[in-house]
């Protein structure tokens, strides 16, 4: 496992646009219990983020990290995911925990939760997935007991596709639904990201935000490098002065 390295520079939910609701939650139920490491008092255990792909997870557990002032590990999947590698994916969790618990604040992510808790899949046998499960449990109630402050977060695209066994008690209990961003983000985010472009019409934004219903963060972010693009190509060829 490795630390999370931010792809782009991390925010905290003062800059983080959208999910208003979420990061109250989160501000409230989260923030406040680690700040007064009262986080076993918690009523919920594990997060367990999901929506469609492109609408800032991954973006929102880099900022709760930041919020937090914690440490945040990747838990990625396995490469070989079977029976006859049970005693090394043992050892490979083992480690994982051995390196969460010298770290006194630590968020542990997982990405991907499809590949540890498959709902029904021919390759991986239940006998597979119970050694696993329970190995996982064992470390995570470990860790919890050395660490005050520790959270075990998951984020995916396809909840239908995890198993039951990965919303159990100590795993992952706390469910969030992540929302494409609605209008007043997605005007949020243009005005952020093009600020810089002088529209000739004040009313430009607006229209663009109603146009982009249904978008995703990440189309929104794709859709204003495009603008960008274009008002750089067209500015060059304009007089200067």
């Amino acid at each position: 496992v490795a630390k999370i390295t931010p792809r782009k520079p991390v925010k905290g939910f003062d800059e983080f646009l959208g999910l208003d609701k979420i990061k109250a939650y989160l501000k409230e139920d989260v923030v406040e219990h680690w700040k007064n490491h009262t986080m076993n008092q918690r009523e919920k255990h594990g997060i367990f983020l999901y929506g469609p792909e492109g609408v800032a997870k991954t973006t929102l557990v880099m900022s709760l990290i930041h919020e937090l002032g914690a440490t945040g590990f990747f838990f990625e999947p396995f490469k070989d995911f079977s029976i006859y590698n049970a005693s090394n994916y043992k050892q490979h969790t083992e480690d994982i925990f051995r390196q969460v618990e010298e770290k006194d604040n630590v968020v542990v992510y997982f990405p991907a939760p499809v590949a540890f808790f498959p709902k029904d899949d021919s390759k991986i046998s239940k006998k597979t997935r119970k050694y696993f499960l329970k190995a996982l449990k064992k470390e995570m109630k470990r860790v919890r007991k050395l660490n005050l402050n520790v959270l075990f977060v998951a984020g995916t695209t396809a909840p239908d596709q995890v198993s039951m066994e990965a919303f159990g008690p100590d795993l992952f209990d706390d469910l969030i639904r992540i929302h494409h961003p609605d209008r007043h983000t997605r005007l949020a985010i243009l005005e952020e990201r093009l600020k810089d472009i002088p529209f000739e019409d004040d009313r430009m934004l607006n229209d663009l935000a109603l146009r982009t219903h249904r978008y995703t963060t990440k189309e929104l972010s794709r859709l204003c490098r495009s603008l960008r693009k274009v008002y750089d190509l067209y500015s060059k060829d304009l007089p200067k002065g």
